[in-house]
């Protein structure tokens, strides 16, 4: 059996699963026909040479002129390097034409004061959540599970805490050792937690009683809503006031936890 670790490494290179098999098969075996790869790869033989062809292309195997024909893999030092030095080069140009977009694009301000918007997936979620904090003039409320970490979430949370904004976060289930782990560094960074452990665990985040942005859901493709509508922002901060009341200060749960 492959080696799953090694072939989703590969994968991370833009090879597909079946580059990757073939790839890894040559790596373990070295020069192969394209039967030998296609039986120890799992590879369909209707498919085998249209990927050997395409590793090829990439730069990533040669062909001995055998018969049958036999194929070897480029030395792996300099072809992965190479991959990898295009993918740098393409990042560095990503970051040049991003810097001209943001200076160029600038959307039209809807003149709808209250509004109240739509959207699914993890991912926009937690880039919601990066740029209303990027916002945040004075202080910012949220909830959480369990204190997941996300990059840029974590750069904006730093920079809002250097400005100043005093941040919140409120916990709404059993503390785990890896939560307990990723809440030291919130606090460690200046949030004020406190732990309200509850059936549900509602995700929701406010900024400067301006904006909020709450999870409808907990599924991987989550829906979720953002507002900046008064009513609904006051009804959210009410809610998060009345846990916060009910809830521990994390240094005292810890306490509790470090006593049993």
């Amino acid at each position: 059996m492959l080696n799953q670790i090694l072939l989703s490494d590969l994968k991370m290179f833009g090879l597909s699963e079946y580059e990757a098999r073939a790839y890894l098969v040559l790596s373990m075996y070295g020069p192969s026909s394209a039967s030998f790869i296609s039986e120890h790869s799992k590879i369909p033989s209707s498919k085998i040479y249209d990927i050997l062809n395409s590793l090829r292309f990439k730069g990533l195997l040669d062909a001995c002129n055998t018969k049958p024909k036999r194929f070897k893999l480029i030395d792996p030092k300099y072809a992965l390097t190479s991959i990898l030095a295009s993918k740098e080069l393409m990042i560095e140009e990503m970051r040049i034409k991003t810097k001209n977009l943001l200076e160029k694009l600038n959307p039209p301000q809807n003149s709808i004061k209250s509004e109240i918007w739509h959207s699914r997936g993890k991912r926009p979620f937690y880039d919601k959540a990066c740029e209303i904090l990027n916002k945040t003039k004075e202080h910012a409320i949220a909830t959480t599970k369990d204190f997941s970490r996300y990059p840029f979430l974590d750069y904006e949370f730093l920079d809002a805490t250097k400005r100043g904004v005093k941040i919140r976060i409120l916990c709404t289930s059993n503390l785990t050792d890896d939560a307990i782990s990723r809440a030291t560094w919130y606090v460690k960074n200046g949030a004020d937690i406190r732990v309200l452990p509850m059936k549900t665990s509602p995700i929701l985040g406010i900024i400067d009683d301006s904006e909020v942005v709450f999870k409808i859901n907990s599924q991987v493709d989550c829906d979720f809503m953002w507002s900046n509508n008064e009513n609904l922002i006051s009804i959210m901060k009410n809610y998060f006031e009345n846990l916060w009341l009910k809830a521990s200060p994390i240094q005292q749960c810890l306490s509790v936890l470090q006593e049993n």
